[in-house]
């Protein structure tokens, strides 16, 4: 039920919080940025985060949301990369 609960909140995130989020993630590892991203756009890990039984309308704008974060983040200038 947390987990629930902790899903529908990150799915109403605006995507410029989802953004920043995923910066701060990012931050957090010791990955190469540009590794991190392209493995997170091909395998798409975050879609096992999706609970079960869920507002398939929701989860779907979640999937999208994190396609768009991860895309605008991997679109960044080098210099801007993971400061």
């Amino acid at each position: 039920m947390a987990h629930r609960q902790a899903f529908y909140k990150v799915s109403g995130f605006s995507l410029e919080d989802l953004a920043c989020d995923l910066e701060a993630y990012l931050r957090s590892t010791r990955e190469n940025p540009q590794e991190f991203l392209r493995t997170w756009q091909k395998l798409e890990p975050y879609r096992i985060a999706i609970p079960t039984e869920v507002n398939l309308t929701v989860a779907r704008l979640f999937t999208s949301n994190l396609r768009l974060a991860l895309d605008l983040r991997s679109r960044q200038e080098p210099s801007q990369s993971h400061r």
